[in-house]
C-alpha cells in the first residue's frame, strides 16, 4: 500500500511539473536566463552561507553546558547532518543522529544531553518556523482572493499547524503525545538503521527493536536535562532570537534570486509562499520535499500574479543555490567524517 501511494504521489507531482513546463513562454524563459544578473545569484549564495553559520554559532551557544569546541569544528559535523536531512522523507530529522553521533566522537559529553540538546535546536526551529507558516497560511485564507477549495486546504492547514504546536506542548510538559511520532521518528530511524554509514556503530544492535529502543530510552532520559534548561530565560530568548535571524536570511537568499531577474517581489509574498512551500515539503515522502517544494513555490508565485517564468526560474535559481550547500558541500563534509572518525 505504502508503495502504491509513493507512485500514485510520485506521478501527480511529475504531472505538476509537467503542467507548468507546458505552460511556460520558452522565449521569455530563456530571455530572463540570459539577462541573470551574476551579482545577485552570488548574493544569495553568501545569505545561505550565513543561514548555515548562524545556525551553527546557534548549535555550539546550545552546547556550553556540557562541552566547549570551536565552531569550524562543528560545521562539517552539521552540514553532513543538513545532507541526511534532505535525503530522508519526513520533517528534516534525519540528520540529528548523525550529529550527535560524530559530535560525540570528540567531545566527553553525554550522549543523551548531546542529542537532547541538538533535538531541543529543531523545537525552537520548528516553534518559529510554526509561527511563520500560521501568519503566512491565515494571510492567503482571509486576505488573498482564492478558489474555495484551495482555501479549504490552507484552512485545514492552520488546523494542522495547531495540532502540532499542541504536540509540542505535550511533549514538552511531558504528555502522551510526542514529537516522535510528530516527525515520523521510527520511519527516519528504520532509514539510518538500514543505511551504511554507520555500520560501526548500528552493528551493535543485532535488531531494530534494540536499536529503536535505545534511542527512545536516550530521548526519554533527556527530558529532565532539557527542562532545567529551559529555565535559563536567556538562553532560550537568545535561541529564538537567532531562529529568526536563520529565517531572516532564507528570506534574503529568496529575494536575491528574484532580484537576479529583475523582478522586485513583495516581501510579504515571498514570506507567505516560501513558509508555506517549505511547511508541505517537510509532510512530504520525498526526500527533502524535492520537487515538490518547487512545484509549489511556482504554483503560488504565479497564483500572486508573479509570471510563471520569472517563478520558475527564481525557484529553480534559489534551490540549485541551496542544494549546492546543503548537498554538495554537506556530502563531502559527511564524507571527511566518515573517513576521519569511522
Amino acid at each position: 500500500m505504502k508503495i502504491k501511494y509513493k507512485i500514485i504521489s510520485a506521478l501527480i507531482l511529475l504531472g505538476v511539473l509537467f503542467y507548468i513546463l507546458m505552460k511556460l513562454d520558452l522565449d521569455r524563459f530563456y530571455g530572463y536566463l540570459a539577462g541573470i544578473n551574476v551579482w545577485y545569484v552570488v548574493m544569495s549564495f553568501f545569505a545561505f552561507a550565513l543561514y548555515f553559520l548562524i545556525w551553527n554559532y546557534r548549535w555550539k551557544l546550545s552546547l556550553f553546558k556540557l562541552c566547549r569546541t570551536s565552531s569550524f569544528r562543528l560545521l562539517p559535523i552539521l552540514m553532513a547532518g543538513v545532507f541526511v536531512n534532505h535525503v530522508t522523507p519526513g520533517a528534516g530529522t534525519g540528520g540529528e543522529p548523525v550529529r550527535v553521533y560524530y559530535l560525540a566522537k570528540f567531545t566527553k559529553a553525554n550522549r543523551t544531553n548531546l542529542f537532547a540538546l541538538t533535538m531541543l535546536e529543531k523545537l525552537f526551529s520548528t516553534f518559529v518556523f510554526g509561527a511563520l507558516v500560521f501568519f503566512s497560511v491565515f494571510y492567503v485564507a482571509f486576505f488573498v482572493d482564492i478558489d474555495i477549495i484551495l482555501k479549504s486546504i490552507l484552512l485545514t492547514i492552520i488546523v494542522v499547524a495547531v495540532i502540532i504546536f499542541l504536540f509540542l506542548i505535550f511533549f514538552y510538559r511531558g504528555g502522551k503525545f510526542s514529537f516522535r511520532k510528530l516527525f515520523l521518528f521510527d520511519r527516519v530511524l528504520k532509514l539510518f538503521y538500514s543505511s551504511k554509514i554507520f555500520t560501526k556503530f548500528i552493528r551493535k544492535y543485532k535488531t531494530f527493536d534494540g536499536f529503536r529502543n535505545f534511542i527512545n530510552r536516550e530521548i526519554d532520559n533527556s527530558k529532565l536535562f532539557l527542562k532545567d534548561l529551559m529555565k535559563n530565560k536567556n538562553f532560550v530568548v537568545y535561541s529564538l532570537l537567532l531562529t529568526f535571524i536563520l529565517w531572516f536570511f532564507n528570506y534574503a537568499a529568496v529575494y536575491y534570486s528574484f532580484s537576479a531577474l529583475g523582478f522586485e517581489i513583495k516581501i510579504i509574498e515571498l514570506i507567505v509562499v516560501y513558509s508555506i512551500s517549505v511547511f508541505v515539503a517537510d509532510l512530504s515522502i520525498f526526500p527533502g520535499g524535492i520537487g515538490l517544494m518547487e512545484a509549489v513555490s511556482i504554483g503560488l508565485y504565479n497564483a500572486f500574479g508573479i509570471p510563471l517564468e520569472i517563478a520558475t526560474l527564481a525557484t529553480l535559481l534559489n534551490r540549485v543555490v541551496y542544494y549546492l550547500l546543503a548537498l554538495g558541500v554537506g556530502y563531502l563534509c559527511l564524507t571527511y567524517l566518515h573517513f576521519r572518525y569511522d
